[in-house]
């Protein structure tokens, strides 16, 4: 669902919110939220698909334990580096 607020972005045009629901029980590694990051290519040559896969991925997990009740502790449901860099517990899991 995409929303147009009253709030105005620094360049005059009205915000945009896209709202979702939350997955109150995630599927957890180690307790914590995570992602997966893994690359492919694909091209098309002539009419012919090609798909390459890079062997390497990652996973990335939160810093913090999960738990459903602290919904405003970014450190517990956002994996992504920006978020958990700050946090005393990065990268250590």
């Amino acid at each position: 669902i995409r929303l147009k607020g009253r709030e105005r972005n620094s360049n005059g045009q009205l915000r945009t919110f896209i709202v979702q629901k939350y997955i109150e029980r995630p599927f957890l590694y180690l307790r914590r939220k995570f992602d997966i990051r893994h690359y492919m290519m694909l091209t098309c040559i002539n009419g012919k698909i090609r798909g390459y896969w890079y062997a390497e991925g990652y996973i990335r997990t939160t810093s913090t334990e999960f738990n459903i009740i602290s919904c405003k502790d970014n450190y517990i449901h956002l994996t992504n580096d920006a978020v958990q860099k700050n946090s005393p517990e990065y990268g250590r899991f």
